[in-house]
């Protein structure tokens, strides 16, 4: 645990983050999920598994600037997201697509992650990556994730 950190920081194994290639969208409904890639297997993230309301409320303003076209809405959303996603990765050793490591975890280099990698981030912050659901099946049931993948509105 880093020193002055009142919520330990938990590892979170991150084998079970996929990102989709050629997911087909219809509308505000995927259609098609495409091809999924393991690619962070190997790989842990280190995060304080506390999400703030911030990073919900930014969630929100995300959705809705996806539903209705807004550039300056969406960015502000986006940035505010990462920021707060940042603030609570203490540490990682992810590589990037060409397998190189990435930088520590700022707000820029989260802005710069697959949408998919950025959504796992969330889930796991809250504790709800796919591999912490399977582990929990024999625990006390938890919450619903609330973080479900924006669509953006058909043109």
């Amino acid at each position: 645990m880093k020193k002055g950190l009142k919520i330990p920081a938990r590892r979170v194994e991150s084998d079970d983050c996929v990102v989709a290639i050629g997911r087909k969208v219809s509308g505000d409904r995927i259609v098609d999920e495409g091809a999924a890639h393991h690619v962070h297997e190997g790989e842990w993230v280190d995060i304080i598994p506390v999400g703030a309301m911030t990073q919900y409320i930014a969630l929100d303003k995300l959705r809705r600037a996806l539903t209705n076209p807004n550039q300056d809405g969406l960015a502000n959303s986006m940035e505010s997201l990462c920021r707060s996603i940042a603030s609570r990765v203490m540490a990682w050793n992810w590589t990037d697509m060409k397998g190189m490591p990435l930088p520590p975890p700022t707000s820029e280099v989260i802005q710069e992650l697959a949408e998919d990698e950025i959504i796992y981030l969330v889930n796991a912050i809250q504790g709800e990556t796919v591999a912490e659901r399977k582990n929990a099946s024999g625990r006390s049931p938890k919450k619903p994730s609330t973080v479900k993948r924006p669509q953006p509105k058909a043109s």
